[in-house]
């Protein structure tokens, strides 16, 4: 994944509070926003969340719990190459990472 924006359909409110969180992010915002995409199931929309906010992170520590979050639902996803690069940066942030 990159850095790209990615507009979403304006009927598909969780994409579009993703949408939403790329303009006004915060650590509320994303600890909120991925507790619904988990429950609800949308491990697309986690993985764009995860990605998104790790690479502006500013703790390693927790950089690197959102790449891991985002490789672990790529690699349940089916998406191995991608899953291990997240994985991989998650390692570098923080080489004891669980």
């Amino acid at each position: 994944m990159n850095d790209d924006t990615v507009t979403h359909s304006a009927d598909d409110l969780p994409a579009r509070r993703v949408d939403e969180f790329r303009d006004d992010p915060s650590a509320a915002g994303f600890a909120e926003l991925r507790t619904e995409l988990r429950s609800l199931g949308r491990g697309e929309l986690l993985v764009e969340l995860c990605s998104f906010w790790a690479a502006r992170e500013s703790n390693a520590k927790q950089a690197a719990e959102a790449w891991s979050e985002a490789g672990e639902v790529l690699f349940v996803m089916g998406m191995m190459a991608p899953a291990a690069d997240r994985l991989q940066r998650a390692l570098e942030l923080d080489p004891v990472n669980e």
